[in-house]
């Protein structure tokens, strides 16, 4: 039996966390990182349950798996709790981030996670699967996924060792509901990009979450895998 995200949290002390009121009182001066990682934790926690249990499911069997950007690393933790004989490998530009997740991973006794600082775009070699959620951009696309982005998903497609089962380059999409020309244009993006990269099926699973403040968020997970 795996590890839940409720049973992460509690091993987090995420429950102890203070509301977000008393938070942006405290934020005025600096907070403390584990505050801030925490309290970040908990106000996408809805997003994390939505997202993270579909992407575990496939990562079952796998080798090597680099996340690329991964922030709190709070998916991780669940990633690397749930798959132990699986080899991650997490980059971060932010050196607060890097010692937050190392913290946490001697927290928890995770031994199969390798944690890097530096630009995902100096990394080497071939891994099982890419993790590329939430990474490229600043925010939440507000138009169905731009030709810029053809570069970034080309290289990580390509790190992808097709050899391997499973293997995949993984990226999220949200959905703007004025756009209902989304889901079409971004399967021909990506489409064209996997044959490049080499990982020429293609597929989607939707999600959908209700965040902290109401808003309703959905969105999908683009899976480009080897035939």
């Amino acid at each position: 039996m795996g590890v839940s995200i409720d049973v992460l949290c509690e091993r987090l002390g995420l429950d102890q966390v203070i509301p977000k009121s008393e938070y942006e009182r405290i934020s005025k001066s600096p907070a403390s990182l584990e505050l801030r990682t925490n309290w970040y934790d908990t106000e996408w926690l809805a997003s994390a349950k939505a997202i993270a249990p579909i992407v575990s499911e496939r990562l079952a069997g796998a080798e090597t798996v680099l996340e690329l950007g991964f922030g709190t690393g709070f998916r991780l933790l669940y990633y690397a709790l749930n798959h132990p004989e699986t080899r991650f490998v997490a980059v971060d530009k932010e050196d607060e981030q890097v010692q937050m997740l190392e913290k946490r991973l001697k927290r928890l006794r995770i031994r199969n996670v390798q944690v890097e600082l530096g630009d995902m775009h100096d990394l080497l070699g071939k891994y099982s699967v890419v993790l590329g959620i939430d990474c490229f951009s600043s925010g939440m696309p507000t138009i169905p996924v731009r030709e810029y982005l053809r570069p970034e998903y080309l290289r990580f497609g390509n790190m992808v060792d097709a050899s391997k089962s499973p293997a995949f380059f993984c990226a999220s999409f949200y959905e703007i509901p004025q756009q209902v020309y989304w889901a079409d244009e971004t399967h021909k993006l990506i489409s064209s990009i996997g044959q490049e990269a080499g990982l020429p099926r293609l597929e989607t699973v939707p999600f959908s979450y209700v965040h902290s403040s109401g808003v309703h968020w959905s969105g999908r997970l683009m899976f480009m895998m080897p035939e």
